[in-house]
């Protein structure tokens, strides 16, 4: 409908009743939809906006969890900002160390706060902004310390907001520790124990629901062909002393549980993603029969064996450490194949060997051959049923390579041939108050590879308050609970003492007096390890404690020990000095109660 307005010569014509009740709501209507639009422009215009900084560029979408908060990640060219580290977390840092003594080693005296955010080497990061919700406008930080008051020290870093009030709350989910070449993530309340978790909290301002979603970090990724990447570990923050990673091939993954995507670049043996805080998140390529008991190796002549025999990553210190991926392709033939209970195969090939190239010194033919002639001297019973011979390594099947969906080759060796470094004669002690029946239980990341008395799902003793243990189910008498096995991805101590060949017995005296050891443990433990350290001319030897032996090893007992000290000593042999990192050591432990020691070492 067209409206065509009269010309401006013509006078306009007389409105007629009707026409002046039209007008009438027509100016009526009018008005009301300008206060309407008024009030609206009014209100748009008190919308604070969320602050925005010059630095944001990384952004991730809001999650429609209402606790999820939405970060506007920082991305420094040259790392983080280290700024000073408020007092409020002065009692974090002395809750992390659970009672211990947090005396000044030079004076004697307590730490001031000051002189303990020096001696941790405590500093805060700012990592981001967080927009929208009833945290708007505060800062995400992170919090960084070193626990110093346990044998081999550890990185930890808690994250938290802080608000234009400097108001500080926690985020209860997102603690990193970093035990070794890597770390875990895990909450508040693990980290600290639920028994001082709970007297923390009780002056602190914690939430553990809050959610960013870019930390939280799905266990299990599968891409489009089914291959499945579990997560081992994260790294630290990024800044200009951190190597960016070498990527090469990427994978496209999504989280098994949630069907977000997830874009894995391969770095050194693992696959990984970057988060916005920078940290790297590292996931391992699962091998498909590797969770299978049943699997089997079915080699051409007939021979079959148990798949769980054979381990496809390369044993360092305590445990394995990453894929043993093989760089060179040596002469190889077609050598049988691999069956899972899901009636999958998958064709492997093994390196042609021959009598002469096990003798080339430093060969990797060589290298088995050695470390099976080492397992031999330790078993008996497999050197009479094989003999130390070409013809029984052979027979043994020691390695086969197979070459993965990613294109990568793997190499998979038999436990007869692996490297002989693990966790060393741990021997644990008990010392209840009164004759005491216990069980225990400990979990080498690993599994075992010997213990006595028998390990049945655990030891059932009686122990007796001079240490004495009887074993409950074989009723013999023991002076310790003794097992050999592997932890878990694993590092060797960050701070060392380089002691000279003729030193080392009285080094190791003194420093086990000094942890906590008495007399009889300190002579079971240079009686096992003192011959071991005779043939290099200096040592590189550096200690873990407590914290990383429950990492490496979970230990329970079934009455809760009122003193526990786990000692693991790692060293390295060396030919010529070097500068050495001395650890400041905790006091020395003070046996009260039921007491458990446990000490042990990196069998090399």
């Amino acid at each position: 409908m067209e409206i065509q307005l009269p010309p401006l010569s013509e006078k306009p014509p007389v409105l007629k009743t009707s026409s002046k009740k039209i007008v009438l709501i027509t100016i009526l209507t009018g008005i009301v939809l300008f206060f309407v639009g008024a009030l609206t422009t009014f209100l748009f215009l008190r919308t604070p906006e969320a602050p925005v900084s010059q630095e944001s560029e990384s952004v991730v979408v809001p999650s429609e969890d209402k606790n999820a908060l939405f970060v506007r990640f920082l991305t420094p060219e040259d790392g983080y900002q280290r700024e000073t580290v408020p007092d409020v977390f002065v009692p974090l840092f002395k809750a992390a160390n659970q009672g211990a003594s947090l005396e000044n080693y030079k004076t004697g005296k307590p730490y001031t706060n000051e002189e303990l955010i020096v001696a941790m080497e405590a500093y805060v990061a700012k990592i981001g902004y967080v927009e929208g919700g009833p945290y708007d406008g505060s800062t995400l930080n992170m919090v960084h310390w070193i626990s110093l008051f346990e044998i081999g020290s550890t990185n930890n870093e808690v994250y938290y907001l802080m608000d234009s009030e400097k108001n500080v709350t926690l985020l209860g989910k997102y603690v990193v520790s970093s035990v070794f070449y890597g770390s875990s993530q895990r909450s508040l309340k693990e980290f600290l124990g639920e028994d001082v978790f709970a007297e923390y909290a009780k002056t602190q301002k914690i939430q553990d629901d809050l959610v960013i979603e870019a930390f939280e970090i799905p266990p299990v990724l599968k891409d489009e062909q089914g291959n499945e990447f579990a997560f081992i570990s994260v790294s630290g923050l990024s800044d200009k002393t951190n190597a960016e990673p070498v990527k090469t091939s990427t994978v496209s993954t999504t989280d098994v549980k949630t069907g977000k995507a997830y874009s894995l670049f391969a770095s050194d043996s693992a696959y990984a993603f970057t988060r916005p805080d920078t940290r790297m998140v590292r996931y391992n390529y699962v091998i498909p029969w590797n969770m299978d008991e049943k699997a089997e190796v079915s080699w051409n002549d007939g021979t079959i064996m148990g798949a769980n025999l054979y381990a496809s990553q390369i044993s360092t210190g305590c445990g394995h450490s990453s894929p043993d991926l093989v760089s060179e392709i040596p002469t190889m033939k077609p050598a049988g194949h691999v069956t899972g209970s899901d009636k999958k195969t998958y064709e492997f090939f093994q390196p042609v060997w021959t009598e002469q190239d096990v003798a080339v010194p430093d060969s990797e033919a060589n290298m088995y051959y050695m470390n099976y002639e080492q397992r031999l001297s330790w078993d008996m019973q497999s050197e009479k049923r094989l003999g130390a011979s070409f013809e029984g390594f052979m027979k043994m099947h020691p390695v086969f390579l197979w070459k993965d969906p990613l294109g990568r080759w793997l190499r998979f060796t038999h436990e007869n041939v692996q490297s002989a470094a693990e966790c060393g004669k741990p021997v644990i002690y008990l010392y209840p108050t009164e004759k005491t029946d216990l069980d225990v239980t400990v979990a080498p990341k690993g599994g075992f590879t010997f213990t006595e008395p028998v390990y049945k799902n655990g030891w059932r003793v009686t122990a007796s308050p001079d240490g004495t243990l009887v074993n409950r189910d074989d009723g013999k008498t023991y002076p310790y609970l003794f097992w050999e096995g592997h932890g878990d991805e694993y590092g060797s101590p960050e701070d060392y003492w380089v002691v000279s060949r003729q030193d080392v017995p009285s080094f190791l005296k003194e420093t086990l007096a000094d942890i906590g050891l008495n007399t009889k443990e300190i002579a079971d433990f240079m009686e096992f390890w003192e011959p071991k350290m005779r043939s290099a001319p200096y040592y590189k030897i550096g200690f873990h404690g407590t914290r990383v032996m429950d990492f490496l090893a979970p230990m329970i007992i079934s009455k809760t020990p009122d003193t526990i000290l786990r000692v693991l000593m790692d060293y390295a042999e060396l030919q010529d000095p070097i500068v050495q990192h001395p650890p400041k050591l905790p006091p020395t432990i003070v046996r009260k109660g039921f007491t458990v020691i446990e000490w042990g070492g990196v069998l090399r």
